[in-house]
Order: C-alpha cells, then sequence, then structure tokens
C-alpha cells in the first residue's frame, strides 16, 4: 500500500478526553497482538512501506512496528489512516467496533464496490471482497449472511478515536413519562416480601424448586399473593412477567432456600441487593447437591425464553453482567430522572463488553426456534420451516442483552429498588403461526430508582418511612365482624382473605369466607391460629363456636373412591317393582334419584346373576 488511496472521511472523529501515553499503548498492543495469526495481521490496511513482509519469522518485528502505528498520537494521524479505507469500509468498521458485529448487507446499496465476494477453491462460502480493506475483521456466516467481528485488541485501539452514538452518553437516555402509568412499590415492598419469605416454605418443596426452578403455577402465586400481597404489574400475563413470580424465586435464589421473615424488612431487602452484587459474600455451602451457584438466577429464572443445547454452567463469582447492571444503577439514580430502558440496553452494547452471565462460548449454546425474526430492519426467514436461531452476534441484543437487562429492571421493580412504567411489546418472532416477544420483558419502557432503592444501594444515608403498624384489631363480642382501626397490612391481607370489606376498615365473616381457598383441615386450622395470632389471642365464645363448627364441618363429605356403574331402569313400572321387591338386590346396588341404580364393580357378577334370574338380558 505504498501509494494507497486517500478517501473522504464519512464518520465523525474525535481526540479521546482521556487516552494512556503512546509508549505505554504500544507496549499494550505488541502483546495482545501476539495472539493474532499473520495472515489477519497482514490484512491491516496501514502504509507498509517501511515494513519488509518477508517471511512468518519476522513476526515480533511486524507486530513491532504495526503496534508502533495502531498507538495513533493524534486525531489527524487516526484520521490519515480511516482515510485509506472506502467510505462503506469506514460504516461498517465503525457498526463492527461500536455494536460488535455488522451485518453488512445493509451497506450493499451504498456502493458499487462487490462487499463479498466467492472464492473459487470454496464454492459454499462468501467472504469480504479485498477492495474493502477490511481482511482484519473477523467473518461470520449466519442465515445466508455475512456477519463481521472484531478482535478487542483491535477495537481498543480504534475505539476510543471514534465519535460513539448518542446512546454512549447516559444524558441522551433520558425520557418522559408524561401520561404513562407507573407502577412503584417502593413503599409496600418491604411488608410484603417479608410475609413472602414467611409464606414460601408452605408452598414449595425447596429441593425441587432448587434443582428445576420452574416457574410458579397460578394456583401457587395466588396463594401466594393473597398471603403477601405483592402487587403485580399492570400489562397482562405474557406481555410481562409476573413480579410475585420474579421476587419468590430470586428469594430463593439468594438464600439458598433457608427461608424466614425478617425482624427487619426493609433491612432485609438492602441485605438481599448487597449480596446480589457483592463479590465478598458467597451463598451458604450448606445445602450441598442442592447449592446454587451464582449465576443460577441468570440462568434458570431470567433467561427462561431461552433454550439451551448443554448442561447448566455454575459460577463461584457473580456474572459479569451483575457489576455492569449495578454501574448503571448507581449512575442513573443520583438525579432521580427517567431512562429509556431500551437506550440503556444500548447504552450497555455500547460501552461494554462483557455484559456476560455464561461465557461467550457457553452463551453460543443459548438459541430460540422460530421460523422467521425480524431484528432491526432485516427480517431472518428459515427455508426449512422451525429452526434454531442461536443468541450470537446479530441475534445476540435481542435475546440476551436487553432481554437480561430488563429482567433485572423488573426484579428490582418488584423490590421497589427501581419504578417502571411499560408498553406492548413488538411481536418479531414467529413460531408455529403465531407472533410473540423475543422475551417476556421486552415490554419495559422507563426506569427510575426511587428513594428507597437509593438507601438499598447505599447512595443515601437516609432511611425512607417504613410503614408503621399503629393498629387496633377488634374482634366485634356479638357479631362476626372485626374493626382495624389505623393501619395494619398484614391484618388487612389477612382479613381479605377470610372475610367481605364493608368499608375502609371492617369485614365480615362468613362460614363462606372464612373457607374459601382452603384444600385441607390443616390449612383451616392454620387460619384460625392466625386470627388468634393478628387479631384477637382470646376471642369470645360466639367466635370459639364459629371456628369449632368450622373444623367440624371440614371434610364432612368424603369423595366416594370405589369404582362403580349406574344403570338407568327405564320407564317399565311392572318390572322395576318386579326387580326392586328382590331382597337380594339390597347387597350389591344402591338405589339412586331418577330411577338409576348404583351397582359397584366388586358386585357387578351378583347384581348381572340377579337380572337373568328375572330374565333380563343385559348387553
Amino acid at each position: 500500500m505504498t501509494d494507497a488511496a486517500i478517501y473522504p472521511l464519512v464518520i465523525e472523529t474525535q481526540t479521546p478526553a482521556c487516552i494512556e501515553d503512546a509508549v505505554v499503548r504500544e507496549k499494550m498492543l505488541s502483546e495482545a497482538l501476539n495472539s493474532i495469526t499473520m495472515l489477519r495481521l497482514y490484512g491491516f490496511p496501514f502504509p507498509q512501506n517501511t515494513i519488509k513482509r518477508k517471511i512468518p519469522a519476522l513476526k515480533a518485528q511486524y507486530i513491532s512496528r504495526l503496534s508502533k502505528f495502531l498507538a495513533f498520537k493524534t486525531q489527524q494521524d487516526f484520521e490519515a489512516w480511516l482515510a485509506l479505507l472506502p467510505p462503506v469500509s469506514q460504516k461498517i468498521l465503525y457498526d463492527t467496533v461500536m455494536e460488535q458485529f455488522c451485518v453488512i448487507c445493509r451497506h450493499q446499496n451504498e456502493t458499487e464496490i462487490p462487499l463479498t465476494n466467492q472464492p473459487a477453491s470454496d464454492y459454499w462460502n462468501n467472504i469480504l471482497g479485498k477492495e474493502l480493506q477490511l481482511l482484519f475483521l473477523n467473518i461470520h456466516s449466519t442465515n445466508d449472511l455475512i456477519i463481521t467481528s472484531i478482535d478487542n485488541v483491535f477495537a481498543d485501539a480504534i475505539k476510543p478515536w471514534l465519535v460513539p452514538p448518542p446512546e454512549a452518553n447516559l444524558d441522551n437516555c433520558v425520557t418522559s413519562v408524561d401520561g404513562t402509568e407507573i407502577y412503584n412499590n417502593s413503599h409496600e415492598a418491604a411488608n410484603a416480601w417479608a410475609l413472602l419469605c414467611e409464606a414460601l416454605p408452605d408452598e414449595i418443596n425447596k429441593y425441587e424448586m432448587i434443582h428445576s426452578m420452574k416457574p410458579f403455577t397460578k394456583r401457587n402465586i395466588n396463594v401466594l399473593r393473597g398471603k403477601c400481597g405483592l402487587k403485580p404489574f399492570p400489562l397482562n400475563e405474557g406481555q410481562a412477567p409476573d413480579s410475585l413470580d420474579l421476587a419468590a424465586r430470586f428469594t430463593v435464589c439468594m438464600t439458598s432456600c433457608e427461608l424466614k421473615r425478617p425482624h427487619d424488612e426493609q433491612l432485609g431487602i438492602k441485605q438481599l441487593v448487597e449480596d446480589f452484587f457483592d463479590k465478598k459474600s458467597p451463598l451458604k455451602k450448606n445445602i450441598n447437591y442442592f447449592t446454587l451457584k451464582w449465576n443460577y438466577l441468570e440462568s434458570h429464572v431470567l433467561s427462561d425464553h431461552l433454550k439451551k443445547q448443554t448442561l447448566y454452567y455454575g459460577k463461584d463469582e457473580p456474572p459479569q453482567s451483575r457489576g455492569i447492571f449495578h454501574a448503571i444503577l448507581l449512575k442513573t439514580a443520583r438525579d432521580g430522572r427517567w431512562f429509556s430502558a431500551d437506550s440503556l440496553a444500548r447504552h450497555i452494547l455500547i460501552t461494554e463488553k462483557n455484559f456476560l452471565f455464561l461465557s461467550e462460548a457457553q452463551e453460543s449454546y443459548c438459541y430460540i426456534k422460530a421460523s422467521s425474526i425480524t431484528s432491526g430492519d432485516i427480517t431472518y426467514e428459515s427455508l426449512w420451516g422451525d429452526t434454531e436461531y442461536q443468541a450470537a452476534f446479530q441475534f445476540r441484543f435481542d435475546l440476551i442483552l436487553k432481554p437480561l437487562f430488563k429482567a433485572y429492571c423488573y426484579l428490582f421493580a418488584a423490590l421497589g429498588i427501581l419504578e417502571i412504567t411499560q408498553r406492548e411489546a413488538a411481536a418479531p418472532v414467529l413460531y408455529r403461526g403465531k407472533y410473540s416477544p423475543f422475551s417476556p420483558y421486552d415490554s419495559l419502557d422507563a426506569v427510575r430508582v426511587t428513594d428507597f432503592g437509593c438507601w438499598c444501594l447505599g447512595l443515601s444515608d437516609k432511611r425512607p418511612q417504613n410503614a408503621k403498624e399503629h393498629y387496633e384489631a377488634i374482634a366485634d363480642k356479638t357479631l362476626l365482624l372485626v374493626t382495624v382501626q389505623g393501619k395494619s397490612f398484614e391484618r388487612s391481607l389477612y382479613l381479605d382473605s377470610i372475610g367481605v370489606r364493608l368499608g375502609e376498615d371492617r369485614w365480615r365473616i362468613s362460614k363462606c369466607s372464612f373457607i374459601a381457598g382452603c384444600q385441607t383441615k390443616t390449612e383451616i386450622e392454620a387460619r384460625i391460629k392466625k386470627f388468634k395470632k393478628l387479631i384477637d389471642a382470646k376471642p369470645a365464645a360466639h367466635w370459639e363456636a364459629f371456628f369449632n363448627n368450622a373444623l367440624n364441618r371440614a371434610g364432612f363429605f368424603n369423595k366416594c373412591n370405589v369404582p362403580a356403574t349406574v344403570y338407568q331402569l327405564g320407564n317399565d313400572r311392572e318390572l322395576i317393582e318386579e326387580l326392586l321387591n328382590d331382597s337380594a338386590l339390597s347387597s350389591c346396588a344402591l338405589r339412586a334419584e331418577g330411577q338409576m341404580l348404583v351397582v359397584p364393580d366388586k358386585h357387578k357378577k351378583k347384581f348381572l346373576k340377579i337380572l337373568a334370574e328375572h330374565g333380563i338380558a343385559h348387553f
């Protein structure tokens, strides 16, 4: 490239605000370039008239010269190199450096230069055209498209000199939420979470829960929500996760199933958040085989939308994605502004390389099944029906990075750390004739850290006022009425589960309402015990009689599990009277309304014998 062509610059450059000395960068580049093959190194476009390219034995000398060149001293030096690339190559390079990949066909209509060509020795694969001068990039072929990526050593040398997209600056991620419904659970979260910890052991088998970490059933969720009162997210199922399901599974993961109600509800959540981010606070190791590794939450709870071809990979330290999410929370919490969740995800894509909960190699085994996917401005369609789309390159942002970031936000919203807004999510995935979002977390729109969140994150010493329970619970001395004077979150929830509200502070208890939702006698006994704990330790005589009556009626009708056959007698009155007057019939059949006989299967032969004796043929 002694007489290299000079092209106009079509992307913006800058002088980095903070960059290490050129000598230091040169040394770092020299060490990093050793891992790159000579073929790739020779593909880097720069004036090479000062380097004698003879044999591979000169790799060390070649790297020394190349690293010195890559340690650009001024913006003018960088621009002089960038001008060696055709305009379309500059755009491809910019996208690859900033987004970690580029689908180069997006730029084909911008130039007459063929972006790919097919070598004679390889009929099936396309490669980048030599005119692009981008042979130092990595090439991947997926869905019949060429995708470029770049080694970190080249990206680290080039990226500081390029003006990044707007989302690189957090100020450009700010948004407005005027007129939008806001979900804020910060005032009730602590009390609800404490009650959830108390209720969880009754609803789960902890070892099964750890081993499979499947979502809770609707019945579990309804029962738990009745006991703890955790507010659901506004959007319906399918468009958003369930707040209780997320909070419960998170609690199980972070406590290794050692669930107990905390003495201080707010401090309990703060400790949970600190443990979530703290590398020096390992999970407890006393459950042996069932011990939860650090990234179990991400692998089995927050990535339910992905299928995985390999077994679970455990880690003994928090995944890198948590540290990056923590940094985002700290930066966005300082001025109380609302931020677009999509823009924050883009910010992570542009500024961070390590938003991972698995290694890059392990992530390549994550995928979704679909017949078509729309990502960005390109729709990828399979010619063979449903196929597997790996969560890599152009799909990684939509399938891993953005869903995981939004899942963290949804989880922290359920715990009162964030307040959020939602919107109906797009449906770019077609599978079995049905369109759906990439993940159940796509509907998150905007986020903001609450005052309670600032305290939990250590950004504020001012502890938010917890809803103190100044109350007096009064069980009526003559009627089945309960009045709570003052505020008590737990008692209101309990009374809602056993009675009917007559106003803000009064409930009527009936035989029907008291047993509603109970499926065993033990559950009724638990409600009576809780009444005496929360409402009146020594209730009046009519309350005791009411409780005893509820227990006596429990299980009054038992299911009959004896297999039997029901026979319709028909309309021949004379024949019916003849049969029913046979005294032997009562030993093998029971009469039922509607001229029917119920015959247990164990007496069926005897019954048929009686029919035969009366000349009645049975078919």
